[in-house]
């Protein structure tokens, strides 16, 4: 198995990140602490990306590399990127298997867009959801066909949708979560 102290410093780096509700990546280059060579720590990263314990978004496929937006690029693709980037060019995720042997998930249970970030699903996955759970949102303001603006800020994955829809609507961003995700508990309201 490749280094150990590399997988740990990876899943480390991005339990602390989604505590903080950011859920970024570490820069590779940042892993030059654990391992001073850099031909040696991208044999090492190789050897993790081929064991399915790490994956790497790259900054010249992703508009941005802190944040696991799109599905993972194949293996192979990944590995030849890994040769020639240049270490602060790509960022590291560890793998849901690598998260789940180190978080209690239970602690994510009322979060279920943040526990699917946790584990290391990109932001923009499908989430579906009960319709049903809409006509609970008042409609304080609301206009059909109204736009979001692309430029909003990250709000680091903190289900940037419920806090959208509670400022859109004029309401509190904890009666949005739980008419947004009934599965969340209701005992804020």
């Amino acid at each position: 198995m490749a280094d150990a102290l590399i997988l740990d410093a990876i899943t480390a780096s991005f339990i602390a990140s989604a505590k903080r509700d950011s859920f970024n990546g570490i820069v590779a280059s940042a892993l030059l602490g654990h391992q001073a060579d850099s031909q040696k720590l991208r044999v090492e990263l190789s050897a993790l990306i081929r064991e399915g314990q790490v994956t790497a978004v790259f900054a010249r496929l992703a508009l941005n590399m802190h944040i696991k937006r799109l599905p993972d690029s194949p293996i192979e693709n990944q590995l030849k990127l890994l040769i020639d980037e240049p270490l602060d060019e790509f960022s590291l995720y560890p793998t849901a298997s690598a998260v789940e042997a180190r978080v209690d998930l239970s602690a994510w249970q009322d979060r279920p867009f943040s526990k699917a970030l946790l584990l290391c699903e990109p932001q923009l996955s499908f989430r579906a959801f009960d319709m049903g759970a809409l006509g609970s949102v008042p409609n304080k303001g609301f206009q059909p066909g109204l736009r979001c603006d692309s430029r909003l800020p990250n709000r680091g994955g903190r289900d940037e949708e419920t806090a959208l829809l509670a400022e859109r609507c004029g309401m509190e961003a904890d009666r949005a979560a739980d008419a947004a995700w009934p599965t969340r508990s209701s005992s804020r309201r």
